[in-house]
């Protein structure tokens, strides 16, 4: 479901639909994350860090990504808001 999702925010290339899907993203890796995190006794300690580091990744990339969305879209958002009033 995820992957459709970020296709069709790929495919239409709107701001609010790559935010739904990078939001999307986060509320999958966040437990998931911390799920790993309190089961690192099943593997030895070099994958323990190789999986921490790419599931950490995997929260720390979307939320980078939505900042540079907001970052990006924010003098349009402006300009549309004052063009509106």
């Amino acid at each position: 479901a995820l992957m459709v999702l970020f296709l069709l925010a790929a495919a239409w290339m709107t701001r609010r639909l790559a935010q739904a899907a990078l939001i999307a993203q986060l509320f999958w890796a966040l437990p998931h994350l911390v799920f790993h995190l309190t089961d690192l006794d099943a593997m030895g300690t070099g994958d323990d860090i190789a999986s921490s580091t790419s599931l950490a990744l995997e929260l720390l990339i979307p939320l980078g990504l939505l900042w540079v969305l907001r970052r990006a879209y924010a003098p349009a958002d402006d300009v549309a808001r004052a063009r509106r009033r």
